[in-house]
């Protein structure tokens, strides 16, 4: 008697387990489609990501080069601009004269 309680609940035990097992869900066809739709979207995504941090890198480059020609002009806009008072203040000399 003891055998058969020992016994009966370790076999009803691996029935179940079994009994369960067998009845896991099969991925199918729209389950492996929507997997690779999702991975893709993902890829897609980071790629994305990475152009806009390209792109605000090279937009951050642009503006730096800009704001250096900027100033490179303003300061031979200066140089010109002296030159020329300089050049009028002499004229305005030889005039009097």
């Amino acid at each position: 008697m003891t055998f058969g309680k020992t016994i009966f609940p370790l076999f009803s035990a691996g029935i179940l387990v079994a009994g369960l097992s067998a009845c896991q869900k099969q991925e199918g066809l729209a389950e492996k489609a929507g997997k690779s739709i999702d991975k893709s979207m993902e890829k897609a995504g980071q790629q994305m990501e990475k152009a806009g941090e390209k792109i605000q890198e090279v937009a951050k480059d642009t503006a730096d080069k800009t704001k250096e020609i900027a100033k490179d002009a303003a300061d031979k806009t200066k140089e010109v601009s002296k030159k020329v008072t300089e050049k009028a203040k002499e004229v305005a000399k030889d005039i009097k004269k």
